[in-house]
C-alpha cells in the first residue's frame, strides 16, 4: 500500500515541494541601472540588474525581488499589487504587501545611490522560473499590431551605460536591501 501512495504522491506533485541545498547569502554593493518598470509600478516584485561595485566597475548582477511574506505562500506566482487602503477588504489577509516590504523608489529613481543587497541563488523551482523565465511585453505597433517592446528601462543618471541583456545575467534572489552610509 505505501508502495501505491509514493507513486501515486510522484505523479502526483511536479516537484514543487523539492528545495536545492542552501547557499549562503551574498553580500552585494552596487548601483542599479535598469529596471523592469511596469513590474515595479505593477506588483510588489522587482526584476532589476545592478552594476557591482568592483576594481574594473564592469560586473553586472540581475536580482529578483518579491516580499518576504508573500514569498511563503506564493513566491514568484500571482502577485497581489502593492497596498493601498482600497486593496486592503479585495484580497486576503497578508496577501497585499505592506509598504515596508516595497523597495524605496529612489532604488529605481536615482542611478547615483549605492546600495548594499543580500542575495542568494534560486534555492527552489519557484525561485528558479523567477531567474530563468521569459517574459515579453508587447505595444501596439504603427499598424496596430502588436509588436515587442523592451521591458527593462535604464535607471534616471544612467541612460549611457551599455548594459547586457538582463536574461544573460546571473541572477540572484535578494533578501535584503540598505541603503550604504556615504
Amino acid at each position: 500500500m505505501n508502495y501505491i501512495i509514493t507513486i501515486a504522491s510522484l505523479l502526483l506533485f511536479d516537484g514543487s515541494f523539492q528545495t536545492l541545498p542552501a547557499v549562503r547569502s551574498e553580500r552585494l554593493e552596487g548601483i542599479v541601472v535598469s529596471y523592469d518598470a511596469e513590474m515595479s509600478l505593477r506588483t510588489s516584485q522587482a526584476d532589476f540588474v545592478v552594476k557591482l561595485k568592483t576594481s574594473d566597475g564592469k560586473k553586472y548582477i540581475r536580482l529578483r525581488y518579491s516580499p518576504p511574506r508573500w514569498r511563503v505562500t506564493n513566491p514568484f506566482g500571482f502577485d497581489a499589487p502593492p497596498f493601498s487602503p482600497g486593496h486592503a477588504s479585495v484580497y486576503p489577509r497578508g496577501a497585499v504587501a505592506k509598504p515596508e516590504q516595497l523597495l524605496p523608489k529612489v532604488m529605481f529613481s536615482d542611478g547615483s545611490v549605492v546600495w548594499i543587497f543580500q542575495a542568494h541563488s534560486p534555492r527552489n523551482p519557484e525561485e528558479q522560473r523567477a531567474c530563468t523565465g521569459q517574459v515579453k511585453r508587447y505595444a501596439a505597433g504603427k499598424d496596430g499590431l502588436p509588436v515587442e517592446v523592451e521591458r527593462f528601462a535604464p535607471v534616471p543618471g544612467q541612460e549611457s551605460e551599455i548594459i547586457p541583456n538582463p536574461e544573460s545575467l546571473s541572477c540572484l534572489i535578494m533578501e535584503d536591501w540598505t541603503l550604504k552610509e556615504k
